[in-house]
């Protein structure tokens, strides 16, 4: 069934806002922070064993995520999180490339006239520059990330950009690819739509409460859009 039997389909293109994960929903940075983050962690003393799958450090906010996965004390996870970023930052912006179609998505929001935002639990100036080294950031009326590493989760980024927007929580829609994404939208009342083309699969998506759940950028295109079915999960 490709929506949840709370969901009504024609909420997703009716809604004037749509929010955005960064990582693994607009951006194709998966397989780079897997690499990035299993070479953080090996750099921290970790064997490949200990390290085992990295994919559990994709969703949640650095440093609580090393924490949270690997037992870190905060002074470590922040140490860790630093090497990370010193490593992510030597690849440039091939690490961080759009999804093919997605410029085009955004750029069929805009013309219905709806806002798109990113709302990440990564830092604001990071999502920011990889938007912008891809030339798409202009697509956005708001970035909404962290500013610092305190602990923050992607229930309280949405809600901020809801206050920041001025928009009723039927009034946006969050598109992400990890249960916290679908987490966040659900706490704050907000339709919740998974993409399982990135970190996360649809099971994982459907349990954490999403609506709908698409499997690739032209299926969550159709439902932003009104315009047909796509592939859904």
């Amino acid at each position: 069934m490709p929506f949840a039997p709370d969901a009504d389909p024609s909420a997703f293109s009716a809604a004037p806002a749509v929010f955005f994960d960064f990582d693994g929903t607009l951006a194709n940075t998966i397989d780079s922070i897997r690499a990035t983050g299993r070479r953080a962690l090996m750099d921290y003393g970790l064997t490949e064993e200990e390290v085992g799958d990295v994919n559990r450090i994709i969703g949640p906010a650095f440093p609580g995520a090393f924490s949270e996965v690997y037992g870190l004390t905060e002074e470590d996870a922040v140490w860790v999180t630093a090497r990370y970023r010193e490593l992510y930052r030597e690849q440039g912006p091939e690490a961080c490339a759009p999804y093919p179609g997605i410029v085009g998505l955004l750029d069929a929001l805009r013309a219905q006239g709806r806002t798109a935002a990113v709302v990440t639990c990564k830092l604001t100036s990071l999502a920011s520059a990889g938007a912008e080294a891809h030339g798409y950031l202009d697509r956005f009326g708001l970035v909404m990330g962290k500013a610092d590493d305190t602990p923050t989760t992607k229930a309280q980024l949405v809600a901020a950009a809801l206050a920041e927007l001025g928009l009723a929580p039927d009034q946006a829609v969050m598109v992400g690819d990890r249960k916290n994404d679908m987490e966040g939208a659900r706490a704050n009342g907000v339709l919740a739509l998974g993409v399982a083309y990135g970190a996360g699969t649809a099971d994982e998506l459907w349990v954490a409460g999403a609506q709908c759940v698409v499997d690739s950028v032209a299926a969550l295109s159709d439902v932003l859009l009104g315009r047909g079915t796509g592939k859904l999960l």
